[in-house]
């Protein structure tokens, strides 16, 4: 499981997101990296930007800021400023699913999820490397530190993979890779098959639908659609499970996804091809805020125990990522 801090990261930007309409922004641009690598095989990179705004790289100290050159133009002046002289001739292709800062009186983040892929001489793609990073930053770190940090954290992921080339195991045309994840969840059986009544220990077994327990029993709470107790045998005795050391159970078919928060399990329901599920947010063990409307001023934190919110899982790591708020009770 991520550390706490992360999990809060996910609410920031979620609540970024909401609240920089009409505001004034920062223009942002990436970097020219320093040195240069010994050896690339890569002369060229093209990008695939999923995110749902493509100009936007967040917000820090309350102020959005916005790309003022689209991210494919800035990461190929990046890997040209790389590379040597004698750079071979391959080509590159980075799925951008996230980047972004995020900010509170917790820290400053900077997070960044991705797919980097390499041409094959047949011209389809196979994968070299994944991006899954939470970079944090003290409260009190100043916009250059920030600046300097997301700039190192792209520069050396494309640095460390200039020179490599992929296990081909899989590729794919490029049209595939546009809509990577999609394709991507194909392979694994929690997208597409009957699902397995057991307890699944994280994410990946979840994923891959591999259960390390059997279920004996459950109970449910007041609210039928949480599971608060499990219990598996155990040499041929009804043993309870540590909750805490868990990720999901499937019971009579019916997938149900841990909120840590929450301490119980809650259902999830399938939607296209994601699962829903809804928690709360626990004050006692995470902090999150919330930038006002058009202005993006931190007004304070947002816990309150009396609202709900829908989650979704974050396909890079399982991590629950919260879609809206559901209600007050």
């Amino acid at each position: 499981m991520k550390p706490l801090y992360l999990k809060g990261c996910y609410f920031l930007i979620f609540l970024l997101s909401c609240s920089f309409h009409g505001q004034k922004k920062e223009i942002f641009n990436f970097d020219m990296p320093e040195l240069k690598v010994e050896a690339s095989k890569y002369s060229k990179i093209r990008v695939i930007d999923v995110r749902e705004d493509t100009t936007s790289v967040g917000a820090f100290q309350g102020k959005p800021h916005v790309l003022e050159i689209p991210l494919g133009i800035q990461f190929q002046k990046i890997v040209d400023g790389l590379n040597p002289d004698h750079a071979e001739k391959g080509e590159l292709v980075l799925y951008v699913k996230r980047l972004a800062f995020a900010g509170g009186d917790s820290g400053n983040y900077i997070h960044f999820q991705g797919y980097l892929f390499s041409r094959n001489s047949n011209g389809k793609y196979s994968p070299i490397d994944k991006a899954d990073e939470i970079v944090k930053q003290s409260v009190f770190s100043s916009k250059k530190e920030n600046y300097r940090r997301i700039n190192e954290t792209i520069s050396g992921f494309l640095e460390k993979n200039l020179n490599r080339t992929p296990k081909i195991i899989y590729s794919y045309s490029f049209e595939d890779l546009q809509n990577f994840i999609h394709v991507d969840k194909q392979q694994y059986p929690l997208y597409k098959d009957e699902l397995k009544d057991g307890i699944y220990e994280n994410y990946y077994r979840f994923k891959t639908q591999y259960p390390s327990e059997i279920i004996s029993d459950v109970k449910f709470a007041a609210n039928p659609d949480k599971i608060y107790k499990v219990y598996y045998l155990k040499e041929g005795k009804k043993e309870s499970v540590d909750i805490k050391k868990t990720f999901a159970i499937v019971y009579k078919g019916q997938p149900y996804i841990l909120v840590p928060d929450d301490n119980n399990y809650s259902k999830a329901t399938k939607r296209e091809e994601e699962f829903y599920f809804i928690g709360n947010v626990n004050g006692k063990n995470q902090t999150f805020y919330m930038f006002y409307g058009l202005t993006g001023v931190l007004i304070g934190a947002i816990f309150d125990p009396t609202t709900k919110y829908e989650f979704t899982l974050d396909y890079f790591n399982g991590n629950s990522v919260p879609v809206r708020k559901i209600k007050r009770y």
